[in-house]
């Protein structure tokens, strides 16, 4: 069965040999296939964008239940591609361009005043340079002040390195205001408080039975 409008083109068909209903095509490859957008629910009869979908009430993929969440998604109980070191269960992919500092990311927000809604924080995992076929990538994680867009605070870079206040920690951690930095170490059982010139001396060691030095080594 096909219905077409005025001009012929087709609005509704069914394949009853396969068992497809198709919206916009006379050639649906499953189920249901609909070419265009759609919104559903009792108060969404507006236009969505193109191929897009609105929905009013809860979501679920891959569930039978999605009472108690807006959006409830369980994925696999085993994925192990993208060269991730233990199973994952969902994957978030970007399609912008191969470039540095470019990825993925979710954001985390709410109601600030009556009505309105908007971004409190986020979460991004990026790609560290633009070198092609390299992949290496760093996690961002940002808040937000009033008055102000959500901004980087804490960085994870591509060799474990964390930064807060700072996008390129040296050491194992490093922290700073944006002018001045210092960074944490740890080797051959001593931690080691580095400047942000990053000398080869530290400025603070601390042995593994806590003696302290300062611009040297302790010496038991």
């Amino acid at each position: 069965f096909n219905f077409t409008n005025s001009a012929g083109t087709s609005i509704f068909n069914v394949d009853a040999t396969n068992g497809r209903v198709g919206i916009g095509t006379t050639a649906p490859l499953s189920r249901l296939a609909v070419l265009g957008g759609a919104s559903i629910g009792a108060n969404y009869n507006i236009a969505v964008p193109t191929n897009g979908l609105i929905v009013e009430g809860n979501v679920g993929i891959g569930v039978t239940d999605a009472s108690l969440q807006q959006l409830y998604i369980k994925g696999p109980a085993d994925v192990t591609s993208w060269g991730a070191v233990n199973p994952v269960n969902q994957i978030i992919l970007s399609n912008n361009v191969q470039a540095a500092d470019m990825g993925a990311g979710l954001m985390l927000g709410g109601t600030y005043n009556s009505n309105t809604s908007t971004a409190f924080g986020g979460i991004f995992g990026k790609k560290t340079n633009s070198v092609s076929s390299d992949y290496s990538g760093y996690l961002s994680f940002n808040t937000r002040n009033n008055g102000s867009s959500p901004a980087e605070r804490m960085r994870i870079d591509n060799l474990g390195n964390v930064g807060i206040g700072t996008t390129t920690p040296d050491k194992l951690l490093g922290f700073g205001d944006g002018t001045d930095e210092f960074s944490l170490s740890v080797a051959s059982d001593k931690l080691t408080i580095w400047n942000d010139a990053g000398t080869p001396a530290g400025l603070v060691y601390v042995d593994s039975v806590g003696q302290v030095g300062i611009g040297a080594v302790p010496v038991a």
